[in-house]
């Protein structure tokens, strides 16, 4: 665990209240000396502050002590320090293979999670990473596509399974409401641009000035720093709770406008286990769960 520049070992499978104090990452090593460690699996580098250090150790462990070494997508950080692809304009990169434009997007790009400019040397450590990986784990399709047009390592190594749901036994369902005049429609989640919160107000603008009646809602996380005059906030909510929330402010449907490039959406997942109607955006791993969608 990283927690800023502090790591921590949590051996979960013996006492989950114990912390293993680290100076660093590569005080992993004393461990690896004195357990029989057969397989590290890297789960998740976003927001960690020194990714290269902490490839440079991996790579060295592995040339070191032969542990197989598993890596799993979450994100897309090893393409681009802005792991939802998101250019500085907050739009859906497509040139992200070419290199041509990284220099100036990185420079005023405020969806990165780590603070780097030269995407060349970014890619290097990445790819030094992956020479040495035995596994890599995807979790949709798109995901796979996207990678591999970078690091076609990838290709001969990878598997693609989807999440299981995270819903309990006890999760509430969902009862659609009948249509009387008006139909309310919800942003459900994280009110954020990057979830494209903006492009939900603008199709509450544009329903207003046509006339069309349609109420928007948010439920989730509000945003003060996006206007939403014609959307009203309706409350947070917890995983289980969804079914009763939607049917209990009758909404009729959703509307998912994220424009990151998901790499696994469980909001997707739970609307389609509710069988709440919902639209997005044809991009990202959501869109793709969309086109399975019966």
């Amino acid at each position: 665990i990283n927690r800023g520049n502090r790591w921590t070992v949590k051996p979960g499978a013996f006492n989950l209240d114990v912390e293993i104090n680290l100076k660093s990452f590569s005080d992993i090593k004393y461990l690896l000396n004195i357990l029989n460690v057969k397989q590290i699996i890297v789960n998740n580098l976003a927001f960690n502050n020194c990714v290269e250090s902490v490839i440079d150790v991996l790579y060295e462990i592995k040339q070191q002590y032969n542990i197989k070494l598993s890596y799993k997508f979450h994100d897309h950080l090893s393409i681009c320090p802005s792991f939802f692809l998101l250019n500085k304009d907050c739009v859906n990169c497509e040139c992200f293979e070419r290199n041509t434009h990284c220099k100036d997007c990185l420079m005023n790009n405020q969806y990165k999670t780590i603070q780097r400019t030269d995407i060349d040397a970014w890619r290097r450590a990445w790819k030094k990473l992956f020479s040495c990986v035995e596994e890599f784990n995807f979790f949709s399709e798109y995901t796979y596509n996207k990678i591999r047009r970078v690091y076609p390592v990838v290709e001969k190594k990878h598997t693609i399974k989807e999440h299981v749901s995270l819903f309990s036994e006890n999760y509430t369902k969902y009862t659609q409401p009948r249509v009387k005049g008006e139909i309310n429609v919800a942003f459900v989640g994280s009110f954020y641009k990057e979830k494209g919160a903006h492009y939900f107000v603008e199709l509450s603008k544009l329903c207003k000035s046509t006339n069309v009646k349609i109420n928007f809602y948010i439920i989730g996380v509000d945003n003060k720093n996006i206007k939403h005059e014609n959307v009203r906030y309706i409350c947070g909510y917890s995983r289980d709770e969804l079914g009763a929330i939607l049917t209990k402010n009758n909404i009729h449907a959703v509307v998912y406008s994220s424009i990151g490039n998901e790499t696994f959406s469980y909001l997707a997942q739970e609307l389609m286990i509710l069988k709440v109607p919902f639209v997005c955006f044809d991009n990202g791993a959501h869109a793709e769960r969309v086109r399975k969608y019966k």
